[in-house]
Parts: C-alpha cells; sequence; structure tokens
C-alpha cells in the first residue's frame, strides 16, 4: 500500500481544531490507520491482526515520527531563540520587533502539549484494564458461588452495574500540572509589574475573564504610562471597572508631602490618596517591608 502527499494531508486534517500539537498526534496516527486499513481486503486479514501490524511495522512509525514528531516546549523555544535559521524557516514573515515579542515557555506548553501525556494516559489505560480483569474475575467467583434461586450476582454482569464498579482513584493522575486551571477567578498583586506575555498566561487560564486585579501605576519598574483601561484592554480585558483608593494608612503624611510632587512629575494624573489621621504622626517601623511611594492601589474589578 502506498500513500501519497494526498493521504497525509488528508491524515493531518484529522485532527481537532482545539487540540494542541501533541494532542492531535494520536488524532492523526488514527486517521492515517483508518487510510491504509480501507484499502485492505477484509476477507484477506482480519481487522484486529491488521491493526496489530501497522502499530508493530517500524518502517511506517519512523515516517510517521518525521511528518508528525513529538515535540517538547522547552526544546522548541530553545530552537526558536538559539537558532536563528530555524525561526526565520518556520516563520519569515516575523519581524524584528515581532521575534521580540515571542510568546515564553509557559505559551509553547499550551500550544504543542505535554510529550509524557500520552505515555501517561497509556500507562493509565493499562492499568484500567488490569483492574477490570481482575474485577471481573471477582465477578466470576461471586456468580460461581451464588446459589440463590434469583441468581442475584449474575446482575454484576449488567454494564450499568459493572462501570459502577470501575475504580480509578487509585490510578496515576491524569493531569500533574496543578497550575494548568482553568479558573473561574483569578486574583492579581502587583499587577502594574506584569508583561503582555504574562497576562497572556493568565487569561489562557481563565476562559471566564474574570479578575480582581490590584497594583500601582506609580511602582511600576518599567514604567506605566497607560491608565489602567487602555492596559487591560490592550491585553485583551476591555470590560473593566476601576475602584481608586482614596485614604492612605501606610505612609505619614510628612512622607508623601515630599513624595506627591515627585510622583505628579512622571504621572500626572496619578491618584495620590490623603494620609489617614491613624498614620499622620506615625514613622516607618524600619524593616517593615517596601512601602508605596504613593501609598496608594488601584483596584479593578473585570468581568465578561
Amino acid at each position: 500500500i502506498r500513500l501519497d502527499p494526498a493521504d497525509w494531508a488528508d491524515a493531518f486534517e484529522a485532527a481537532d481544531a482545539g487540540a494542541n500539537h501533541n494532542e492531535a498526534r494520536d488524532q492523526v496516527w488514527e486517521a492515517l490507520l483508518e487510510i491504509i486499513a480501507d484499502r485492505c481486503d477484509e476477507n484477506e486479514v482480519a481487522p484486529h491482526l491488521l491493526r496489530r501490524s501497522l502499530e508493530q511495522n517500524e518502517d511506517l512509525a519512523r515516517t510517521f515520527a518525521r511528518a508528525w514528531p513529538l515535540l517538547d516546549p522547552g526544546g522548541v523555544v530553545a530552537d526558536l531563540w538559539s537558532v536563528p535559521a530555524y525561526l526565520r524557516r518556520c516563520a519569515p514573515w516575523l519581524s524584528e520587533d515581532d521575534i521580540r515579542l515571542l510568546p515564553l515557555l509557559d505559551a509553547a506548553r499550551q500550544r504543542i502539549g505535554d510529550p509524557d501525556a500520552a505515555r501517561r494516559a497509556g500507562a493509565r489505560a493499562v492499568e484500567l484494564a488490569a483492574a477490570r480483569e481482575r474485577m471481573n474475575d471477582v465477578i466470576d467467583d461471586l456468580i460461581a458461588s451464588d446459589d440463590s434461586e434469583m441468581q442475584v450476582m449474575s446482575m454484576l454482569r449488567r454494564p450499568d452495574a459493572r462501570n459502577s464498579l470501575d475504580d480509578e482513584s487509585a490510578l496515576p493522575p491524569a493531569d500533574p500540572d496543578l497550575l494548568a486551571g482553568p479558573y473561574a477567578h483569578i486574583i492579581v498583586d502587583e499587577a502594574q509589574e506584569l508583561s503582555d506575555a504574562e497576562w497572556q498566561m493568565l487569561l489562557r487560564r481563565c476562559p471566564s475573564r474574570s479578575f480582581t486585579i490590584v497594583g500601582d501605576r506609580a511602582q511600576a519598574r518599567r514604567g506605566f504610562a497607560e491608565s489602567w483601561q487602555e492596559r487591560l484592554a490592550r491585553v485583551g480585558l476591555a470590560n473593566t471597572k476601576v475602584a481608586r483608593l482614596s485614604v492612605n494608612y501606610r505612609t505619614p503624611a510628612e512622607v508623601m508631602a515630599v513624595a506627591e510632587p515627585v510622583i505628579h512629575a512622571v504621572l500626572p494624573d496619578a491618584n495620590v490618596p490623603v494620609t489617614s489621621s491613624a498614620t499622620r504622626h506615625t514613622r516607618p517601623r524600619h524593616g517593615c517591608g517596601r512601602s508605596p511611594p504613593s501609598g496608594r492601589r488601584v483596584s479593578s474589578s473585570t468581568w465578561w
């Protein structure tokens, strides 16, 4: 059986649009086996024997590995940065500015997928099959020893009862990445420090786009000329509600009297809250941590 470019194209198109590269690999492999099986005469070889033969065919497996390789996100990111020719070949349309905005490792993991996921899924399937085999032996013993008139134990053979006996709690976890999400709501502190790539990392984990965002533009180490609405809209959060703190509980009035003109010289529209009477005549304690130069925080809650 000969596979031509059109056959490979058909197999590639079988991948789900939402699947990452490594997840889609199994889907493409299944489609390729079906293409080959459809050209075989069922009278010559049983389907299960044909499939076993194809799965064990080293030439087919080696060719498929070149056509749709199993990728490691870390290796891909390393190659993109360390081999300029590789990047130019993969994406010749990127400008130098585009290259500087390339996604980091987290984005690569989302698009490429975990190379060990297939191995874990296979191990999980083997464990489940072994557990079901052991349960079948137990059911056989129970039915054989059932001398009741109604033969109650035979009910264990019914599909609904049989499925209820499967215990997957002892199986290896399907997804060991506990930080992958998705999350219904995310709270972000020190949000003024987040880069665009870091915002995308959070958005990928929160499909609901529900955030509570706390930050101070005046504290941004890399500067923050935009308003909160402009920054959040640019990274993908257009529907925002901004609340400004009006009372400063952390910095004495004497310090703020000096800091306020400096803050406004850099950010004319910065919110400088009034110092609370509780801190008006107090002195900062040594070693108590960093005090914000403006003494204020901007809280933005976003809902879609």
